[in-house]
Protein backbone atom coordinates (compact mmCIF):
# COMPACT_ATOMS: atom_id res chain seq x y z
CA UNK A 1 0.00 0.00 0.00
CA UNK A 2 1.53 3.07 -1.12
CA UNK A 3 1.18 5.37 2.24
CA UNK A 4 0.26 9.14 1.63
CA UNK A 5 1.91 12.20 3.58
CA UNK A 6 -0.43 12.25 6.04
CA UNK A 7 1.70 11.91 9.98
CA UNK A 8 -1.28 9.53 11.24
CA UNK A 9 0.28 6.57 8.78
CA UNK A 10 2.60 6.30 11.79
CA UNK A 11 -0.18 4.43 13.65
CA UNK A 12 -0.88 2.39 11.04
CA UNK A 13 0.73 -1.16 9.73
CA UNK A 14 0.59 -1.92 5.80
CA UNK A 15 -1.28 -5.60 5.38
CA UNK A 16 -1.30 -5.13 1.67
CA UNK A 17 -2.40 -3.00 -0.97
CA UNK A 18 -6.25 -2.22 0.73
CA UNK A 19 -5.53 -3.20 4.27
CA UNK A 20 -3.44 -1.92 7.05
CA UNK A 21 -3.64 -2.29 10.72
CA UNK A 22 -4.06 -0.17 13.64
CA UNK A 23 -0.67 -0.59 15.96
CA UNK A 24 -2.82 0.34 18.96
CA UNK A 25 -5.45 -1.98 18.74
CA UNK A 26 -4.52 -3.96 15.95
CA UNK A 27 -7.74 -3.98 14.06
CA UNK A 28 -7.75 -4.19 10.88
CA UNK A 29 -9.29 -1.12 8.37
CA UNK A 30 -9.69 -1.08 4.60
CA UNK A 31 -8.17 1.77 2.86
CA UNK A 32 -7.91 5.40 3.56
CA UNK A 33 -6.20 7.88 6.12
CA UNK A 34 -9.52 9.33 6.32
CA UNK A 35 -10.98 6.07 8.19
CA UNK A 36 -7.89 5.56 10.18
CA UNK A 37 -8.30 9.37 11.82
CA UNK A 38 -12.18 8.21 12.32
CA UNK A 39 -10.80 4.96 14.41
CA UNK A 40 -8.22 7.26 15.95
CA UNK A 41 -10.50 9.73 16.95
CA UNK A 42 -12.71 7.25 18.55
CA UNK A 43 -15.55 8.59 16.20
CA UNK A 44 -18.58 6.38 14.86
CA UNK A 45 -19.47 6.05 11.31
CA UNK A 46 -17.57 6.20 8.52
CA UNK A 47 -17.36 2.16 7.99
CA UNK A 48 -15.01 1.82 10.74
CA UNK A 49 -14.94 1.02 14.36
CA UNK A 50 -13.77 3.28 17.06
CA UNK A 51 -10.41 2.51 18.56
CA UNK A 52 -10.41 1.37 22.11
CA UNK A 53 -6.82 1.19 22.73
CA UNK A 54 -5.19 4.43 21.47
CA UNK A 55 -3.29 7.18 23.61
CA UNK A 56 -5.12 10.24 24.73
CA UNK A 57 -2.63 12.44 22.85
CA UNK A 58 -3.22 10.51 19.47
CA UNK A 59 -6.68 11.04 19.82
CA UNK A 60 -6.66 14.49 20.29
CA UNK A 61 -4.31 15.05 17.38
CA UNK A 62 -6.99 12.86 15.25
CA UNK A 63 -10.02 15.04 16.54
CA UNK A 64 -8.41 18.07 15.82
CA UNK A 65 -7.76 17.13 12.34
CA UNK A 66 -11.27 16.10 11.58
CA UNK A 67 -12.43 18.60 12.97
CA UNK A 68 -10.06 21.25 11.02
CA UNK A 69 -10.87 18.79 7.33
CA UNK A 70 -14.48 19.89 7.90
CA UNK A 71 -14.31 23.36 8.83
CA UNK A 72 -11.86 24.08 6.22
CA UNK A 73 -13.87 22.41 3.68
CA UNK A 74 -17.59 24.82 4.32
CA UNK A 75 -15.43 27.83 4.86
CA UNK A 76 -13.85 27.40 1.58
CA UNK A 77 -17.19 26.07 -0.07
CA UNK A 78 -19.19 29.03 2.16
CA UNK A 79 -17.03 31.80 1.04
CA UNK A 80 -16.57 30.57 -2.70
CA UNK A 81 -20.63 30.50 -3.08
CA UNK A 82 -21.13 33.94 -0.82
CA UNK A 83 -18.59 35.95 -3.15
CA UNK A 84 -20.01 34.81 -6.38
CA UNK A 85 -23.59 35.50 -5.60
CA UNK A 86 -22.90 38.95 -4.04
CA UNK A 87 -21.51 39.67 -7.35
CA UNK A 88 -24.37 38.44 -9.09
CA UNK A 89 -26.46 40.85 -6.52
CA UNK A 90 -24.54 43.56 -7.26
CA UNK A 91 -24.57 43.10 -11.06
CA UNK A 92 -28.34 42.28 -10.84
CA UNK A 93 -28.88 45.44 -9.22
CA UNK A 94 -26.50 47.62 -11.17
CA UNK A 95 -28.22 47.25 -14.64
CA UNK A 96 -32.05 46.34 -13.50
CA UNK A 97 -34.64 44.19 -13.88
CA UNK A 98 -35.01 44.90 -17.94
CA UNK A 99 -31.38 42.67 -18.97
CA UNK A 100 -32.77 38.85 -18.85
CA UNK A 101 -30.30 36.63 -17.73
CA UNK A 102 -28.01 35.09 -20.40
CA UNK A 103 -28.20 31.41 -21.65
CA UNK A 104 -26.04 28.75 -21.21
CA UNK A 105 -25.41 28.22 -24.66
CA UNK A 106 -24.52 32.38 -25.09
CA UNK A 107 -22.35 32.00 -21.91
CA UNK A 108 -20.16 29.41 -23.54
CA UNK A 109 -20.67 30.70 -27.25
CA UNK A 110 -20.21 34.10 -26.87
CA UNK A 111 -19.75 36.14 -23.57
CA UNK A 112 -16.92 33.68 -21.74
CA UNK A 113 -15.06 33.46 -25.12
CA UNK A 114 -15.20 37.12 -25.69
CA UNK A 115 -14.21 37.47 -21.65
CA UNK A 116 -11.24 35.40 -22.89
CA UNK A 117 -10.16 37.32 -25.65
CA UNK A 118 -9.73 40.57 -23.32
CA UNK A 119 -7.46 38.83 -20.91
CA UNK A 120 -5.40 37.41 -22.89
CA UNK A 121 -5.33 41.15 -24.49
CA UNK A 122 -4.47 42.19 -21.76
CA UNK A 123 -2.00 39.79 -20.35
CA UNK A 124 0.05 40.74 -23.81
CA UNK A 125 -0.31 44.54 -22.67
CA UNK A 126 1.51 43.26 -19.53
CA UNK A 127 4.27 41.10 -21.33
CA UNK A 128 4.81 43.98 -23.86
CA UNK A 129 6.01 46.25 -20.80
CA UNK A 130 8.50 44.22 -19.56
CA UNK A 131 10.72 45.41 -22.77
CA UNK A 132 10.38 48.79 -20.56
CA UNK A 133 10.38 47.68 -17.08
CA UNK A 134 11.88 44.08 -17.28
CA UNK A 135 10.25 40.97 -15.61
CA UNK A 136 10.40 39.83 -11.93
CA UNK A 137 9.90 36.31 -11.40
CA UNK A 138 9.08 34.96 -7.79
CA UNK A 139 8.46 31.09 -6.63
CA UNK A 140 8.44 29.16 -3.98
CA UNK A 141 11.24 26.52 -4.56
CA UNK A 142 13.79 26.04 -7.55
CA UNK A 143 12.58 22.82 -8.51
CA UNK A 144 9.37 21.56 -10.24
CA UNK A 145 7.56 18.39 -9.39
CA UNK A 146 10.63 16.45 -11.30
CA UNK A 147 13.02 18.62 -9.04
CA UNK A 148 14.28 20.25 -12.51
CA UNK A 149 15.54 23.80 -12.31
CA UNK A 150 13.00 26.54 -13.67
CA UNK A 151 15.02 27.82 -16.85
CA UNK A 152 12.58 27.00 -18.42
CA UNK A 153 10.33 30.26 -16.89
CA UNK A 154 13.25 32.40 -17.71
CA UNK A 155 13.26 31.45 -21.01
CA UNK A 156 9.89 31.63 -21.68
CA UNK A 157 9.73 35.27 -20.38
CA UNK A 158 12.92 35.90 -22.57
CA UNK A 159 16.48 35.84 -21.37
CA UNK A 160 17.01 39.15 -21.79
CA UNK A 161 13.71 40.40 -19.80
CA UNK A 162 13.98 38.40 -16.98
CA UNK A 163 15.77 40.61 -14.45
CA UNK A 164 15.39 39.76 -11.04
CA UNK A 165 14.66 36.58 -8.89
CA UNK A 166 12.94 36.12 -5.78
CA UNK A 167 12.19 32.91 -4.17
CA UNK A 168 11.50 31.95 -0.45
CA UNK A 169 14.63 29.20 -0.35
CA UNK A 170 17.32 31.56 -1.72
CA UNK A 171 19.39 30.57 1.56
CA UNK A 172 18.69 26.92 1.05
CA UNK A 173 19.64 26.79 -2.52
CA UNK A 174 22.39 29.20 -3.25
CA UNK A 175 24.26 27.19 -4.91
CA UNK A 176 21.09 26.43 -8.09
CA UNK A 177 20.79 30.90 -7.41
CA UNK A 178 24.47 31.04 -8.48
CA UNK A 179 24.06 28.96 -11.17
CA UNK A 180 21.50 31.01 -12.42
CA UNK A 181 22.93 34.26 -12.05
CA UNK A 182 26.38 32.73 -13.40
CA UNK A 183 24.17 31.71 -16.86
CA UNK A 184 22.78 34.90 -16.54
CA UNK A 185 24.66 37.96 -15.28
CA UNK A 186 22.26 40.86 -15.29
CA UNK A 187 19.61 38.67 -13.19
CA UNK A 188 19.68 40.35 -9.36
CA UNK A 189 18.99 37.55 -6.69
CA UNK A 190 16.78 38.71 -4.09
CA UNK A 191 15.86 37.22 -0.81
CA UNK A 192 12.22 36.99 0.19
CA UNK A 193 11.92 39.46 3.12
CA UNK A 194 8.63 37.70 4.15
CA UNK A 195 10.34 34.36 4.07
CA UNK A 196 13.23 35.62 6.13
CA UNK A 197 10.75 37.45 8.40
CA UNK A 198 9.05 34.49 9.51
CA UNK A 199 12.92 32.91 10.12
CA UNK A 200 13.41 35.31 12.25
CA UNK A 201 10.12 34.84 14.09
CA UNK A 202 11.71 31.35 14.19
CA UNK A 203 14.59 32.05 15.59
CA UNK A 204 12.70 33.56 18.68
CA UNK A 205 10.55 30.64 19.33
CA UNK A 206 12.81 28.24 19.46
CA UNK A 207 16.05 29.96 20.93
CA UNK A 208 13.74 31.87 23.83
CA UNK A 209 13.19 29.30 26.10
CA UNK A 210 10.42 31.38 28.09
CA UNK A 211 8.69 32.36 24.89
CA UNK A 212 8.45 28.90 23.70
CA UNK A 213 7.32 27.98 26.85
CA UNK A 214 4.20 30.50 26.56
CA UNK A 215 3.71 29.45 22.91
CA UNK A 216 3.64 25.76 23.64
CA UNK A 217 1.39 26.67 26.60
CA UNK A 218 -1.12 28.12 24.64
CA UNK A 219 -1.30 25.36 22.06
CA UNK A 220 -2.16 23.06 24.79
CA UNK A 221 -4.99 25.07 25.51
CA UNK A 222 -6.38 25.06 21.45
CA UNK A 223 -5.16 21.77 21.18
CA UNK A 224 -8.06 20.82 24.27
CA UNK A 225 -10.84 23.49 23.49
CA UNK A 226 -10.77 22.12 19.78
CA UNK A 227 -10.64 18.28 21.21
CA UNK A 228 -14.44 17.87 20.77
CA UNK A 229 -17.61 19.49 19.38
CA UNK A 230 -19.37 20.12 22.69
CA UNK A 231 -15.80 21.98 24.27
CA UNK A 232 -15.72 23.90 21.29
CA UNK A 233 -19.18 25.27 21.40
CA UNK A 234 -18.98 25.75 24.83
CA UNK A 235 -16.51 27.92 23.72
CA UNK A 236 -18.15 29.38 21.20
CA UNK A 237 -21.11 30.07 23.73
CA UNK A 238 -18.69 32.27 26.23
CA UNK A 239 -16.60 34.48 23.64
CA UNK A 240 -18.63 34.65 20.39
CA UNK A 241 -16.16 33.86 18.42
CA UNK A 242 -13.07 31.44 17.58
CA UNK A 243 -9.24 30.84 18.50
CA UNK A 244 -6.68 31.27 15.94
CA UNK A 245 -5.51 27.88 15.23
CA UNK A 246 -0.99 27.99 14.22
CA UNK A 247 0.46 26.96 11.67
CA UNK A 248 3.54 24.52 11.86
CA UNK A 249 5.11 26.61 9.14
CA UNK A 250 4.01 29.48 9.37
CA UNK A 251 5.53 30.98 12.84
CA UNK A 252 3.50 34.10 12.35
CA UNK A 253 0.24 32.51 12.99
CA UNK A 254 1.97 32.11 16.93
CA UNK A 255 1.57 35.41 17.00
CA UNK A 256 -1.75 35.68 16.02
CA UNK A 257 -3.02 32.72 18.16
CA UNK A 258 -1.48 34.30 20.98
CA UNK A 259 -3.21 37.51 20.12
CA UNK A 260 -6.79 35.68 19.59
CA UNK A 261 -6.27 34.16 22.84
CA UNK A 262 -5.01 37.21 24.93
CA UNK A 263 -8.36 39.14 23.28
CA UNK A 264 -10.60 36.52 25.21
CA UNK A 265 -8.76 36.05 28.11
CA UNK A 266 -11.46 37.51 30.70
CA UNK A 267 -13.76 35.13 28.87
CA UNK A 268 -11.81 32.07 29.58
CA UNK A 269 -11.40 32.57 33.00
CA UNK A 270 -15.27 32.89 33.30
CA UNK A 271 -15.54 29.62 31.01
CA UNK A 272 -12.97 27.55 33.30
CA UNK A 273 -14.76 28.49 36.51
CA UNK A 274 -18.06 28.24 34.83
CA UNK A 275 -21.12 25.18 35.92
CA UNK A 276 -21.16 24.26 32.33
CA UNK A 277 -17.16 23.69 32.54
CA UNK A 278 -17.36 21.67 35.48
CA UNK A 279 -20.56 19.43 34.21
CA UNK A 280 -18.13 18.23 31.20
CA UNK A 281 -17.42 14.78 31.55
CA UNK A 282 -13.51 15.15 31.70
CA UNK A 283 -13.30 17.83 33.87
CA UNK A 284 -10.96 16.56 36.27
CA UNK A 285 -8.80 14.81 34.23
CA UNK A 286 -4.81 15.65 34.59
CA UNK A 287 -4.95 17.38 31.16
CA UNK A 288 -7.85 19.26 31.64
CA UNK A 289 -6.19 20.44 34.82
CA UNK A 290 -3.20 21.97 33.48
CA UNK A 291 -5.62 23.77 31.11
CA UNK A 292 -7.47 25.43 33.82
CA UNK A 293 -3.88 26.01 35.69
CA UNK A 294 -2.33 27.95 32.72
CA UNK A 295 -5.68 30.09 31.89
CA UNK A 296 -5.79 30.82 35.53
CA UNK A 297 -1.96 31.70 35.95
CA UNK A 298 -1.54 35.36 35.67
CA UNK A 299 2.24 34.93 34.48
CA UNK A 300 1.21 33.56 31.77
CA UNK A 301 -0.96 36.16 30.39
CA UNK A 302 1.60 38.99 31.60
CA UNK A 303 4.04 36.93 30.12
CA UNK A 304 2.01 36.62 27.01
CA UNK A 305 0.97 40.30 26.16
CA UNK A 306 5.26 40.94 26.71
CA UNK A 307 5.72 38.77 23.93
CA UNK A 308 3.15 40.18 21.64
CA UNK A 309 4.64 43.99 22.91
CA UNK A 310 7.87 43.16 21.22
CA UNK A 311 6.76 41.43 18.11
CA UNK A 312 3.93 43.35 17.09
CA UNK A 313 6.41 45.84 15.28
CA UNK A 314 7.99 43.31 13.22
CA UNK A 315 4.78 41.67 12.52
CA UNK A 316 3.86 44.91 10.84
CA UNK A 317 7.00 44.54 8.63
CA UNK A 318 5.77 41.24 7.69
CA UNK A 319 2.12 42.18 6.99
CA UNK A 320 3.27 45.25 4.88
CA UNK A 321 6.17 43.01 2.64
CA UNK A 322 3.55 40.37 2.16
CA UNK A 323 0.83 42.36 1.16
CA UNK A 324 0.11 43.55 -2.47
CA UNK A 325 1.83 45.85 -4.37
CA UNK A 326 5.58 46.86 -4.56
CA UNK A 327 6.91 47.05 -1.04
CA UNK A 328 10.58 47.35 -1.49
CA UNK A 329 11.17 51.15 -0.99
CA UNK A 330 9.51 50.64 2.36
CA UNK A 331 10.76 47.94 3.43
CA UNK A 332 14.52 49.51 4.96
CA UNK A 333 12.60 52.05 6.90
CA UNK A 334 10.11 49.75 8.32
CA UNK A 335 12.75 47.39 9.40
CA UNK A 336 14.87 50.35 11.02
CA UNK A 337 11.28 51.54 13.35
CA UNK A 338 11.00 47.87 14.02
CA UNK A 339 14.69 47.74 15.47
CA UNK A 340 14.17 51.18 17.31
CA UNK A 341 11.35 49.70 19.17
CA UNK A 342 13.26 46.83 20.57
CA UNK A 343 16.11 48.94 21.55
CA UNK A 344 14.02 50.71 23.67
CA UNK A 345 12.49 48.17 25.12
CA UNK A 346 15.90 47.12 25.85
CA UNK A 347 16.53 50.06 27.42
CA UNK A 348 13.51 49.00 30.00
CA UNK A 349 14.68 45.63 30.31
CA UNK A 350 17.81 43.52 29.24
CA UNK A 351 16.37 40.12 28.59
CA UNK A 352 14.88 41.88 25.27
CA UNK A 353 19.00 41.68 23.82
CA UNK A 354 18.21 37.99 22.79
CA UNK A 355 15.66 39.27 20.38
CA UNK A 356 17.65 42.42 19.30
CA UNK A 357 20.49 40.07 18.37
CA UNK A 358 18.15 37.72 16.62
CA UNK A 359 16.69 40.68 14.49
CA UNK A 360 19.61 42.15 13.80
CA UNK A 361 21.24 38.73 12.51
CA UNK A 362 18.16 37.60 10.29
CA UNK A 363 17.49 41.70 9.17
CA UNK A 364 21.39 41.73 7.67
CA UNK A 365 21.44 37.39 6.40
CA UNK A 366 17.94 37.05 5.23
CA UNK A 367 16.03 39.94 4.49
CA UNK A 368 17.73 43.07 2.87
CA UNK A 369 19.54 42.38 -0.52
CA UNK A 370 21.77 44.54 -2.87
CA UNK A 371 18.13 46.02 -4.05
CA UNK A 372 16.60 46.49 -0.97
CA UNK A 373 20.08 49.23 -0.29
CA UNK A 374 20.04 50.77 -3.24
CA UNK A 375 16.14 51.48 -3.01
CA UNK A 376 16.38 52.63 0.27
CA UNK A 377 19.35 55.39 -0.80
CA UNK A 378 16.83 57.08 -2.76
CA UNK A 379 15.24 58.06 0.59
CA UNK A 380 16.00 61.29 1.54
CA UNK A 381 15.36 60.22 4.84
CA UNK A 382 18.67 58.24 5.09
CA UNK A 383 20.81 59.87 2.34
CA UNK A 384 21.04 63.26 4.39
CA UNK A 385 21.32 61.28 7.90
CA UNK A 386 25.06 60.99 9.26
CA UNK A 387 23.66 57.73 11.09
CA UNK A 388 22.73 56.03 8.02
CA UNK A 389 25.84 57.09 5.88
CA UNK A 390 27.84 54.67 8.48
CA UNK A 391 26.11 51.77 7.78
CA UNK A 392 28.18 49.35 5.22
CA UNK A 393 25.84 48.19 3.33
CA UNK A 394 24.16 51.58 2.60
CA UNK A 395 27.10 53.01 1.65
CA UNK A 396 27.76 50.15 -0.84
CA UNK A 397 24.60 50.89 -2.51
CA UNK A 398 25.44 54.49 -2.75
CA UNK A 399 28.87 53.11 -4.76
CA UNK A 400 26.85 50.98 -7.09
CA UNK A 401 24.52 53.67 -7.89
CA UNK A 402 27.22 55.76 -9.46
CA UNK A 403 25.53 58.36 -9.87
CA UNK A 404 25.00 59.42 -6.29
CA UNK A 405 27.17 61.33 -4.39
CA UNK A 406 27.40 61.22 -0.26
CA UNK A 407 26.76 65.10 0.82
Amino acid sequence: MKRQKDKFWQHAEPLDSSHFKCKFCEKQIYRGVTRLKYHLAKVSGHDVAPCEKVSDDVQAEALLAINSESSSKKRKSCTSGENAFIKFVKCTARYGPSVPIPSYGTLRGRIIPEARKDLEKYAEEVKFSWKQTGCTIMSDSWTDLKKRLFLTEIQSVGQNLAVQIISDNASNYSSALDMLIGKYRWLFKTRCAAHGINLMLKDIYEKVFWVEEIFDEAKRIIDYLYKSIIVLQLLRSFTNKDIKYPCKTRFTSNFLMLQSIVEVEEKLRLLVTSAEWRSLRNSRSVEVHRVVYTILRESFWNDSKEILRFMESTIRVLRLVDGDGATSRYLYEAMERAREVLEKLYEVDHWYNQNLDIFAKRRDENIFGTIHYTVAVFNPTYFWSERFKKIPQLKEAIDFTGEILVP
